[in-house]
C-alpha cells in the first residue's frame, strides 16, 4: 500500500533510486563504503539540507522556517558527533566516556 501523508505535511526528501539502494543495503548492514558515503551525502545535503538556509518567508514563514531548521539540527547533530573525538564522548548522565570506546 502507498504511504499516505497527512493533509499539509511535507513532502518526504526526494531520493535518487542509488540513494534507496545505499539505505536500504546500509540498514541491512550490507552497505559498501560508496554506499556508506552516498547515504552520509544524501543525509546531509537532502535530507536535513544541513548547508542550507532554514529561513522562509510569507505566510507561514516563521513555522516552516522552524522545520527547517529541525531538520538542519539532525544534520548538525550527525556532524558535529563524526567530528568529534572519542575523548570528547559523554555517556548519558554526562559522565566522560573511556578513552577507547
Amino acid at each position: 500500500m502507498p504511504l499516505e501523508l497527512p493533509k499539509n505535511s511535507p513532502a518526504p526528501p526526494l531520493a535518487e533510486l542509488p540513494d534507496i539502494y545505499a539505505l536500504k543495503a546500509l540498514v541491512r548492514g550490507e552497505a559498501t563504503t560508496d554506499q556508506q558515503l552516498r547515504v552520509v551525502d544524501w543525509l546531509l545535503n537532502v535530507a536535513t539540507s544541513y548547508y542550507e538556509l532554514s529561513f522562509r518567508r510569507g505566510e507561514g514563514g516563521e513555522r516552516e522556517s522552524a522545520f527547517e531548521e529541525g531538520r538542519r539540527y539532525v544534520g548538525w547533530s550527525i556532524v558535529k558527533i563524526a567530528n568529534m573525538a572519542m575523548t570528547q564522548r559523554r555517556e548519558p548522565g554526562g559522565e566522560a566516556a573511556e578513552q577507547g570506546r
